[in-house]
C-alpha cells in the first residue's frame, strides 16, 4: 500500500540534526567579534526547547553576560525566524544556497511587532494544538486525541524534549492507524515560503475515481503557478520530493512529529542565470 508505515524511514527522520552557527549581536547594532557558537539541532524539535542552553553558553562566551530569554529574538539573514516552527523547516527555508549551516542572530534589539515570544510551554501547546488539528483533518468526527489520556499527550512533547523515539511512537502510532477500514479523510499538509504565511487546504488522499493523488495534485490545488516553469523545489525533511509521491506516503512516514508534513518552497538555483 501507498501509505505503508515504514519504521526506518521515520527513525531516520527523528534521528536527523541539522547544523546551527549562532551570532550573538551586540545593543550597538554590531555583530559580537567572537567566534560564532556551532551547534547540532534535531530537525524534528523547536528552537524554544534548545534556546535556553544556546544562551547560556553564549552568555559564558561573553564573559557572563546574561542573554534574557524573554527578551531576545532570532534573525537569519534579514529576515526574523518564526520559532515555533519546526527547527527542520526553518532549515529548509533560510539556509543560504552557499552554505551548509543555517546561520542565526541572537537579537537584544526591540522584538519586531509580528513576533511574539514563544516560551517552552507555550511551544508544548502549540505543539499539541497541531497534533489535534492534523489527527481531526485525517479522522474528523473519530478522531483519537480527545479519548486519550493526559499522560499520553505529556508523553508525546516529553518523548520530543527529550529525544525518546521509541516512547514518542508508542503513543503517536495511534495517530497514525491507515487501514482501508479506517482511511485519512485528509492529509495533513502545510506548505512554507519565505516572508509568506504559511497555506494550508483539504487535501484527501485520494481522487474520486479512487486512484492516489500526488504531491503533484496537491500543490496544483494550492496554486497552479506553483508547478509553472520548474522555478521551485519542494523540499522537506532536507530533500527534493518526487511530484509523484503519494501524498498517503508523505502523511505516515514524512510527517513530523506534530503530525503535518511540513513542505518548503525553495527557488530553484540557476548558477548560469
Amino acid at each position: 500500500m501507498a501509505g505503508e508505515f515504514d519504521y526506518e524511514v521515520s527513525r531516520k527522520l527523528w534521528e536527523a540534526a541539522v547544523p546551527v552557527e549562532i551570532y550573538s549581536e551586540r545593543e550597538d547594532d554590531s555583530i559580537d567579534a567572537c567566534q560564532p557558537c556551532y551547534v547540532m539541532l534535531p530537525r524534528c524539535s523547536y528552537f524554544p526547547i534548545h534556546l535556553p542552553r544556546i544562551l547560556e553558553q553564549m552568555g559564558a562566551r561573553e564573559h557572563g553576560v546574561k542573554l534574557e530569554i524573554e527578551k531576545v529574538w532570532l534573525e537569519s539573514n534579514g529576515i526574523p525566524l518564526k520559532i515555533y516552527y519546526p527547527i527542520g523547516v526553518l532549515f529548509d527555508l533560510h539556509r543560504s544556497v552557499d552554505s551548509p549551516t543555517l546561520t542565526v542572530t541572537i537579537k537584544t534589539s526591540s522584538r519586531p511587532e509580528e513576533l511574539q515570544f514563544v516560551s517552552k510551554d507555550t511551544m508544548e501547546a502549540m505543539f499539541m494544538q497541531s497534533v489535534k488539528e492534523a489527527n481531526y483533518l485525517k479522522y474528523r468526527k473519530n478522531e483519537i486525541v480527545s479519548t486519550m489520556k493526559m499522560d499520553e499527550h505529556k508523553q508525546l512533547w516529553g518523548s520530543l524534549v527529550h529525544d525518546r523515539f521509541d516512547d514518542f511512537w508508542s503513543v503517536n502510532r495511534r495517530l497514525m492507524e491507515f487501514t482501508d477500514e479506517r482511511p485519512f479523510h485528509d492529509i495533513p499538509v502545510r506548505l512554507y515560503t519565505i516572508g509568506k504565511p504559511f497555506r494550508q487546504i483539504l487535501q484527501p488522499p485520494f481522487h474520486e475515481n479512487g486512484e492516489p493523488r500526488t504531491l503533484y495534485n496537491a500543490l496544483n490545488s494550492l496554486s497552479s503557478d506553483l508547478l509553472q516553469d520548474e522555478k521551485y523545489q519542494f523540499i522537506s525533511h532536507g530533500v527534493i520530493l518526487p511530484m509523484e509521491t503519494p501524498l498517503t506516503y508523505l502523511g505516515k512516514n514524512l510527517a513530523y512529529p506534530d503530525n503535518f508534513v511540513h513542505i518548503c518552497t525553495v527557488t530553484v538555483h540557476n548558477p548560469h542565470v
